[in-house]
């Protein structure tokens, strides 16, 4: 349902975002104060992500399960003349990587799309593919979409029946929920954005283990 919803929304609008995250400009001083060089974006769309952080000369690999989101990702590449590596496939599946692959993985209004459990599940393969002290960033939603009907799949889960993400689930984070879903992570930052969206920076501990 996920990805037949994202394939008609860029198919309708194209690229639909085309600057980065407000955030992501200043991790890039992090990221390069960590030797962070391999970076993961998962969920990564029409590659807004994908280019911004390729030109700041980073190694990039995108995952996105709409076929027409990696396609317009590697047009915009071509066009800028980037390389990247780009993969089809779904998130809620085990990740097409090895342990430990990334020093940095993010996911901007991505990983809330799904079930509780699915997103439990998407959690501990992204600690599995990051290395020891890796860093993983991502924002969710505080409220409900523009949508104005909604089916409830679970608790705090919801599919919206109207509007531009229709049919695609949205399960509501709260302060305490991230926390919970990422116990096993060093969190060293909750706030949310200039459009009511949480985001959070956890970095996989060296000493920790997935629980």
């Amino acid at each position: 349902m996920s990805r037949r919803g994202w394939d008609q929304i860029f198919q309708r609008q194209g690229r639909v975002f085309e600057n980065p995250h407000q955030d992501i400009p200043h991790l890039i001083p992090c990221f390069r104060a960590r030797r962070i060089k391999r970076i993961l974006d998962l969920g990564c769309g029409s590659g807004r992500h994908i280019v911004h952080l390729v030109k700041h000369d980073f190694e990039v690999y995108g995952i996105d399960a709409s076929p027409v989101g990696i396609e317009l990702t590697k047009r915009w590449m071509e066009d800028e003349k980037l390389t990247a590596s780009l993969i089809i496939g779904s998130i809620y599946n085990k990740l097409p990587y090895v342990d430990g692959f990334f020093d940095a993985v993010i996911s901007v209004q991505v990983i809330h799309h799904n079930t509780a459990e699915n997103i439990s599940r998407l959690i501990a393969e992204i600690w599995r593919v990051l290395q020891p002290d890796g860093l993983f960033f991502a924002t969710v939603p505080m409220y409900r979409n523009q949508a104005k009907r909604f089916r409830q799949i679970e608790e705090n889960t919801f599919v919206p029946l109207d509007g531009r993400e229709e049919g695609i689930p949205h399960y509501y984070f709260d302060e305490e929920r991230i926390r919970g879903f990422l116990s096993a992570f060093n969190i060293l930052d909750i706030h949310v954005d200039s459009k009511s969206h949480y985001c959070f920076l956890g970095e996989k501990s060296a000493r920790s283990v997935y629980y």
